[in-house]
C-alpha cells in the first residue's frame, strides 16, 4: 500500500513540474574556444523567467570540469576581477544574460581540452526544484 501511494503521489506532482520547466527557459548558450592547455573556461547563455514568480539558479554540474561556479567580471580602478555569487536570482518575467565582462558561469578544472563544434553537458538547478539539462556549444574565437 505504501508504495502504491508514493507512485500517485509522484504522478500528482509531475504536472507541477511540467509547468516549473515550462516558465524557465535558457537560451543562446556557447562557450569560446580556448588553447589546448586552458584548465577553466567561460560560458554564457540567456535564462528566461516567464513564469510570475522569481527564481534562483542555485547550481551548476558538468562532467566536463571538477567545478561549476557563478562568476561576476567587473572593472573596478582600472583592473578586471571576478567575483563568484552562491546564486544568480531571474526577477518573474524578466531574462539575464550572461556574457563576456559581465555574469557567466565558470567550468574550473575541465578534464580535457575543448575545441570548437564539440559539445558541453551541464545540469543548471533552479531554487523551484527544476533542474534544466543544456548542451552548450564550443565556438571558434
Amino acid at each position: 500500500m505504501k508504495i502504491f501511494k508514493t507512485i500517485i503521489f509522484t504522478i500528482s506532482m509531475l504536472p507541477i513540474v511540467s509547468l516549473a520547466q515550462m516558465n524557465i527557459r535558457v537560451e543562446d548558450a556557447y562557450s569560446r574556444e580556448m588553447p589546448p592547455t586552458a584548465s577553466n573556461i567561460a560560458v554564457y547563455l540567456t535564462i528566461k523567467n516567464v513564469g510570475s514568480h522569481g527564481v534562483s539558479l542555485e547550481s551548476v554540474i558538468s562532467e566536463a570540469a571538477e567545478s561549476a561556479m557563478i562568476h561576476r567580471s567587473a572593472m573596478e580602478n582600472g583592473m578586471m576581477s571576478m567575483e563568484h555569487l552562491p546564486e544568480l536570482y531571474i526577477a518573474p518575467r524578466e531574462n539575464v544574460r550572461l556574457e563576456p565582462s559581465g555574469l557567466h558561469i565558470m567550468l574550473v578544472g575541465l578534464k580535457q581540452s575543448l575545441r570548437a563544434g564539440e559539445i558541453i553537458r551541464m545540469n543548471l538547478s533552479f531554487s523551484n526544484g527544476v533542474v534544466l539539462r543544456v548542451d552548450v556549444p564550443i565556438v571558434k574565437n
